[in-house]
């Protein structure tokens, strides 16, 4: 006992603490030293209420941890490299988009930029933003949607076959029809109107962030009836239709899961199998768009019913090349929006101690869903078109 105490406990503590301390600096020093990659690409997040960014924190974690930079050869900053929605002093703002560009203008864009990503549309809204009423209840639209000029940039930059990454909230409310049908009739998909999400509690006593517009258009659409408590999926259309999917009552399991086809598995290092319990849109390929992961709900025969009665299908697009190419895809889901911290992606190989890093048992928790599929996929696909040598 003594020998342990004096001689061997001081030198083992001595050499634990210092594999702590060394490996993280090898790690940030092998970071330092891979080759930047200088491109320059056009984040539009229209979404945006502070400096956290969570609509596109993910890209800028991948951008910056496979050395992408801008062509000044600095990292893309999460803050303020991107377009859309400034957030400043409340309650003031600045828009930074492509609504003072003329069309002449846009064309040139396309020579400008090596890439497109739009993370998200969605916009911002008043009661979240001037902190009047609560932001859980719907209020008019500060700033956001697709626009006509958005909309002829993405298809111009389509047809230029250039990168193109687009994602849930693209479609969506509050984009109107007219800048939505170029894009889907250019880019080869459609959007049904429906949207889902997945909600640890739909107690509204128990959880303050469930959106009060779900609890009353449910009533109003259910004979005033309510009484849902626990987990369970929201699935709304943009004519007002509403139903839930509580969980065991309706579901046999609550958590939809990506299922990605053996060529998405082999080419993008995607498991077989991911859960997803976020924001999806449920849409329909077109043309040659070519199909490599499915989103499949879990009903039970209950639900099963109230899915028929909406006709929406258990088993429906997750992620689509648009035009069956390798370099334009739309995700079917808020994919670059998860809770994952900045600071570590300045560390080579960080992504081999990711399940430090994500409660492994919790499928609900989109932190998983970020290191074993988001940042393997974008990593190739920006590869594929920026590491082809």
């Amino acid at each position: 006992m003594d020998i342990w105490q004096k001689h061997i406990r001081p030198q083992w503590t001595f050499w634990l603490w210092g594999l702590i301390l060394i490996v993280p600096l090898i790690c940030w020093l092998v970071w330092l030293c891979w080759p930047k990659v200088p491109i320059k690409l056009l984040i539009m997040d229209k979404t945006v209420l502070d400096d956290r960014v969570p609509e596109h924190l993910s890209l800028s974690w991948v951008l910056t941890h496979e050395r992408y930079t801008n062509p000044s050869l600095e990292s893309y900053d999460p803050i303020t490299d991107y377009m859309g929605f400034k957030p400043s002093n409340r309650p003031k703002f600045n828009t930074d988009d492509l609504e003072n560009f003329s069309m002449k203008e846009l064309g040139a864009l396309v020579n400008t930029f090596d890439g497109i990503y739009y993370t998200d549309t969605y916009g911002v809204y008043a009661n979240e933003w001037f902190d009047k009423g609560s932001i859980n209840e719907h209020s008019g639209l500060v700033y956001g949607g697709l626009t006509a000029k958005d909309a002829h940039l993405i298809v111009q930059h389509y047809q230029a076959k250039k990168l193109t990454l687009l994602e849930f909230n693209l479609l969506a409310s509050p984009t109107e029809a007219g800048p939505r049908q170029q894009v889907e009739q250019a880019l080869g998909f459609r959007f049904t109107g429906w949207t889902g999400r997945v909600f640890d509690n739909l107690d509204t006593t128990n959880n303050p962030d469930l959106p009060r517009w779900v609890v009353r258009m449910y009533k109003d659409q259910h004979q005033g009836r309510y009484g849902l408590s626990g987990p369970g999926i929201v699935l709304v259309h943009e004519n007002g239709t509403l139903d839930i999917l509580a969980d065991k009552k309706d579901l046999d399991s609550l958590v939809p899961t990506i299922v990605s086809s053996p060529q998405m598995q082999a080419e993008y290092g995607v498991p077989a199998t991911m859960p997803y319990p976020f924001w999806i849109d449920i849409v329909e390929p077109i043309g040659d768009t070519k199909v490599l992961a499915r989103y499949e709900l879990h009903p039970n025969s209950r639900g099963d019913s109230i899915l028929h009665l909406h006709h929406i299908p258990k088993t429906f697009a997750a992620a689509m090349q648009l035009g069956g190419r390798t370099n334009a895809w739309y995700f079917c889901g808020d994919w670059s929006d998860n809770p994952i911290p900045y600071n570590n992606t300045y560390f080579a190989g960080v992504q081999h101690i990711s399940f430090l890093f994500y409660p492994i048992l919790d499928d609900t928790d989109r932190r998983s869903f970020f290191w074993k599929y988001y940042h393997p996929l974008i990593r190739q696909i920006l590869a594929n078109s920026f590491r082809k040598d």
